[in-house]
């Protein structure tokens, strides 16, 4: 039985390290896309900002010729630019959540990696069947009987 059940471990520790692997592969070229995208909408933002403020001073120079129509082209190009900078605005928010996104990402790739190691070694092992009487005996001798020795001395 136990030959069995350490057939059945190793089965799965060949398998779930690379299904995980995978997976976080999947996942670090998702947030590189995303954040690629974030970018990019941040300077296409900044660039229209720089063709608003151009378009701006023309509109003032044409409205020194033509005042009439002045007053709703530079309305209009102050709604343009409250537009800008409520789309850099949130362009910027989303870069910073997709910055933490990727930190909490290469958190949890740490710890899953760590994890697969531990699963290996634990897997690699040897599995001793035992008795939960010898399971208990084995665990008494432990730091935890020890500890309630020295609390049941005080």
């Amino acid at each position: 039985m136990t030959e069995l059940q350490q057939s059945k471990y190793q089965d799965l520790q060949a398998g779930l390290p690379s299904e995980l692997s995978m997976q976080l592969a999947e996942v670090a070229l998702a947030l590189g896309s995303a954040e690629d995208q974030v970018t990019a909408l941040c300077e296409e933002c900044e660039s229209c900002g720089g063709s608003l403020a151009e378009l701006g001073v023309a509109v003032q120079e044409f409205g020194e010729q033509n005042p009439l129509l002045s007053k709703q082209l530079g309305d209009a190009v102050v709604k343009l630019t409250e537009r800008q900078r409520q789309t850099y605005q949130i362009a910027f928010l989303l870069f910073v959540q997709a910055e933490k996104l990727v930190e909490e990402y290469h958190s949890m790739k740490a710890f899953i990696l760590a994890w697969i190691e531990k699963a290996e070694d634990l897997v690699s092992g040897n599995i001793i069947w035992s008795s939960a009487t010898q399971l208990q005996e084995q665990i008494l001798p432990g730091p935890f009987h020890t500890k309630c020795i020295i609390f049941n001395k005080r």
